[in-house]
C-alpha cells in the first residue's frame, strides 16, 4: 500500500516494507491522528492522481523531538510528488505555515552504503514552532505517470489496533466499468455514480488501542484492512508480472556453458544433484545487490547480464537459476511471497502482500531461494509456511516448514574442574539444519582474532570468565553437519576448595544453549506468535569433579511432556564424574504459535530455567 505520510524517525520502516508504518508506533499515544485521507482518481490504463492528507497532533516532548517533521517516499521514475500545502496548527488556533526552504527532497537514506541502486527520493517537511499539543498538517500530490501493470491497480490500507485515528477516509473514483474487486475488513463503504465515475468511499476510527505485543505475528495479520484490485483473479495477476518477466530467462551461449561446467559428471537423470550446484553457485557467487529502478520492482534483468555483473535482486537471483535450471532442461518457475512475520493473503491479487520472489521447481515440488545461503532443499525462516503465487500460473501454494528432525543439534561437553575452582573444557557441537547455517556464516566471516573474541564471548557469563579457541568443520558441505570444536577454560565460578553449590556449567554455550529457550511469559499475550522454526537439541555433559569434591546432592531429573514440547534432563554420579543429558524435542511445525498453545509454551520455559538453576551440592572431604 501507500504509505501516506510518516514521522521522519519512522521512515526507514515507511520505505521498505509495504504495510503500514502505524502498526510500529507504540500504544501510549505520543502521537494522535487527527485525520488521515486519500483520495485517488485512477484511469483505465492504471495510472492515477492521489491528494493525501494527514494531520496528528504531539501530545508528549518525545513526540515533539521525534514527529515534528513528515517524511513521503516515491519513485521519480514512475511517480510525481508535490507538496501542495503544510503548517503547524498551534494550540491556541494559530496556523505557522510551512516555508518552502523547510522542504527537502533528498535519496533515499537507507541506501546510503548500502548495497542498493534506486530511485526513490523522499521527501521531507519540517514543521515550524512545533511544542506539546501542536498538530501539524500536510496535504501532498502523487501523480503515478507509468502504472506498476499497465491497465491494472491495487492497493491495500490498514487500520491496526495499536494507533488512535480519530478519522480515516479513502476515496477512490474509477472509470464506469472498470472492473474493481474489493475485500473490505471493517469499514464502512459508500458507493456513487456520476459523470461516468463509479465513487467509493471508506470510512473509519480507531478510538481505543491495545499494546503493541513483542514477538507476535505482524498487525497487518490481526488488523482492519481494506483490499482493492482490478485483477480479476491470481491467475491474471500472474500472468501480468510474468509478461514483464518470464522472458528475461533466456539461456544464452554463456549461461549453457556455465551450467555444463557447473554439472560436469552429474548424470543427466540426476536432476536433483544438478539443480543443488547450479542453486549453490548462484546462491554463493551472485551478490545481493537492491535494484528499485522505475519498474524494476517487478522486471528483473536478463540472466546473461546478471551473470556478466555478478550481483542483483531476489528477482534476478531468480532470473539466472531459471535460466541455468533451464539449460539442463530442468523446469522452474517464479514464486511471489512475503517475506519476514506476516501470513495474510487477501482473497483478491495485491502486488503489496508480497515482497519476495523464489524459484519453484515443479518436478521435485521444491522450493528455493538463491538469495539466501541455506542448504538446498530449505528455505529460511522467514519463508516458511507462507502462501506463493506460482507464475505464470496463478496457482496458489505453501511453502513447507521445517520439522524438529530437520534442525538437529548435539552438543557434547567435557569440563574439568581442577584444584583451583578453573574449569578446563572442551564442547563439540554437531548440527544439521538452520543452527548449521549460522555456525557456516560464522565460520566464513569470522577473523582469527574475531575468532577469539567469539570463544569469549561464548564462554564468559555473570559466573564465569573465559577464553579458548575454536574450530570449524564441513563449512564447505551445505547439505551436511557442521561440526565446532571449542577449547576454553572458566574462571571464577565455583568456590573451591570449600563448601558451596554450582550450576551446571554451560562452557562454550553458542547459540543453541538450553537458556535461548527460555523466555518471558506469554500466557497474557493476544496476538499469535512469530516462532521461527521446529528443532531438536541435546546436551550432554561429562563434568569431572576434584578427587576431594564430595556431592552431597545433585539436581532432580526432570520430564516435561506437552502440546508444545518435551523436555528431559537427568543427572547421574559415576565416582567423580557427574554426566548430565538434557534433551528438547519441539512438537510444533510451523513459524506461528496461536495464543491457545502460549501457557505450554510458558510451562515449557519454565522447567527449562528451573533446570538450569538447579544446584550441584558439595564440600571437602
Amino acid at each position: 500500500m501507500r504509505i501516506i505520510s510518516v514521522p521522519a524517525a519512522l521512515l526507514a520502516l515507511a520505505l521498505v516494507n509495504p504495510r503500514p508504518v502505524f502498526a510500529q508506533i507504540a500504544s501510549d499515544q505520543p502521537i494522535r491522528f487527527e485525520a488521515v485521507t486519500a483520495d485517488i482518481d485512477l484511469q483505465a490504463d492504471g495510472r492515477y492522481v492521489e491528494i493525501d492528507e494527514q494531520q496528528f497532533k504531539l501530545q508528549t516532548q518525545s513526540a515533539v523531538q521525534q514527529a515534528s517533521q513528515m517524511v513521503f517516499g516515491y519513485n521519480v521514475s514512475m511517480q510525481r510528488l508535490a507538496v501542495l500545502q503544510a503548517y503547524t496548527q498551534k494550540a491556541d488556533g494559530r496556523k505557522v505555515d510551512v516555508k518552502n526552504e523547510a522542504i527537502f527532497t533528498r535519496d533515499l537514506p537507507a541506501s546510503a552504503g548500502a548495497p542498493t541502486f534506486d530511485d526513490v527520493k523522499v521527501v521531507m517537511v519540517v514543521f515550524p514552532e512545533v511544542a506539546v499539543g501542536d498538530s501539524v498538517y500536510a496535504r501532498v500530490r502523487i501523480e503515478q505517470t507509468e502504472p506498476m501493470f499497465p491497465g491494472h491497480y491495487s492497493n491495500l490500507f490498514c487500520l491496526t489496533p495499536h494507533l488512535v485515528i480519530d478519522r480515516y477516509r479513502v476515496t477512490l473514483r474509477v472509470p464506469d466499468g472498470m472492473p474493481l474487486r474489493i475485500e473490505n475488513e471493517g469499514y464502512a463503504q459508500k458507493r456513487t455514480e456520476s459523470d461516468g465515475n463509479v465513487t467509493y468511499e471508506w470510512t473509519a476510527q480507531q478510538t481505543t488501542t491495545e499494546q503493541l505485543e513483542a514477538g507476535s505475528i505482524s498487525a497487518l495479520d490481526y488488523s482492519r484492512r481494506l483490499s482493492v484490485s482490478t485483477f480479476p483473479s491470481f491467475a491474471d495477476f500472474a500472468v501480468a508480472y510474468g509478461a514483464r518477466a518470464t522472458d528475461k530467462a533466456q539461456v544464452a551461449p554463456s549461461i549453457q556453458e556455465l551450467a555444463d561446467r557447473l554439472t560436469a559428471g552429474v548424470p543427466a537423470e540426476n536432476t536433483r544433484e544438478q539443480a543443488r550446484r547450479l542453486y549453490e553457485w548462484v546462491s554463493q557467487n551472485i551478490r545481493y545487490v537492491g535494484i528499485f529502478l522505475g519498474s524494476g520492482a517487478v522486471v528483473p534483468h536478463p540472466a546473461d547480464l546478471v551473470l556478466t555483473n555478478r550481483y542483483g535482486d531476489c528477482k534476478d537471483h531468480v532470473t539466472l537459476l531459471t535460466a541455468l535450471l533451464a539449460a539442463k532442461n530442468i523446469s522452474a518457475e517464479t514464486a511471489i511471497v512475503s517475506a519476514g512475520n506476516s501470513f495474510w493473503i487477501a482473497k483478491l491479487p495485491l502486488l503489496s502482500n508480497f515482497n519476495h520472489v523464489i524459484a519453484y521447481l515443479p518436478a521435485a515440488d521444491l522450493f528455493l531461494d538463491p538469495t539466501s545461503s541455506v542448504a538446498f532443499g530449505r528455505l529460511p525462516s522467514a519463508l516458511q509456511g507462507k502462501t506463493v503465487v506460482i507464475v505464470p500460473t496463478g496457482e496458489l501454494k505453501s511453502t513447507p516448514a521445517d520439522r524438529n528432525t530437520d534442525n538437529l543439534t548435539t552438543r557434547h561437553v567435557t569440563l574439568a574442574i581442577e584444584d583451583d575452582g578453573s574449569i578446563n573444557g572442551t564442547t563439540v557441537i554437531e548440527a544439521r539444519g538452520a543452527r548449521a547455517e549460522t555456525y557456516r556464516e560464522l565460520a566464513r566471516n569470522l577473523t582469527a582474532q574475531e575468532m577469539k573474541e567469539f570463544v569469549r564471548d561464548m564462554t564468559t557469563g555473570s559466573r564465569f570468565k573465559g577464553e579458548g579457541t575454536v574450530e570449524f568443520t564441513g563449512t564447505d558441505d551445505r547439505t551436511g553437519a557442521m561440526t565446532v570444536t571449542a577449547k576454553y577454560t572458566l574462571r571464577g565460578g565455583i568456590d573451591w576448595p570449600g563448601s558451596g553449590s554450582f550450576e551446571v556449567p554451560a562452557g562454550f554455550y553458542g547459540g543453541e544453549y538450553m537458556s535461548s529457550q527460555v523466555g518471558r511469559n506469554n500466557a497474557t499475550l493476544k496476538h499469535p506468535a512469530f516462532r521461527g522454526f521446529a528443532e531438536t537439541l541435546v546436551e550432554e555433559y561429562d563434568i569431572r569433579l576434584p578427587a576431594t569434591m564430595n556431592v552431597i546432592a545433585v539436581p532432580q531429573n526432570v520430564n516435561l511432556e506437552n502440546d508444545v514440547a518435551s523436555y528431559s534432563a537427568t543427572f547421574t554420579m559415576q565416582g567423580q564424574t557427574l554426566r548430565v543429558t538434557r534433551k528438547l524435542v519441539d512438537r510444533l511445525e510451523g513459524p506461528v504459535m496461536a495464543p491457545t498453545l502460549f501457557k505450554a509454551a510458558d510451562e515449557k520455559s519454565d522447567a527449562i530455567a528451573r533446570d538450569l538453576r538447579a544446584q550441584i551440592v558439595y564440600r571437602a572431604r
